[in-house]
């Protein structure tokens, strides 16, 4: 998946991030969000949904997503840049 982010960027609110970009600079904000939720399309892109503080918040927010719109989902760390969970409508994987 950071594969396709790194060949298609991936967008973040009204921002596009690319393999030479930032998704966005908080380095000078304490309380900002650090993960991001992003909900695979048909076509298996990513579409880019709400952002959290936290691992807890962002499971709980996906939980919620997932029963309201069916699909998959996953949770990207900004800060390893790694993708932390992985869940779909009928499955959970915490990476």
């Amino acid at each position: 998946m950071l594969i396709h982010f790194a060949l298609y960027g991936y967008k973040r609110g009204n921002h596009i991030a690319t393999p030479k970009q930032d998704v966005v600079d908080r380095s000078n904000e304490m309380s900002s969000p650090s993960l991001d939720i992003f909900k695979e399309d048909l076509g298996g892109n990513p579409i880019w949904v709400d952002a959290v503080g936290d691992l807890e918040n962002a499971r709980r927010r996906v939980s919620q997503l997932v029963s309201v719109f069916p699909g998959e989902y996953f949770i990207f760390d900004q800060r390893t840049r790694q993708i932390v969970v992985r869940q779909g409508s009928d499955q959970i994987d915490w990476t």
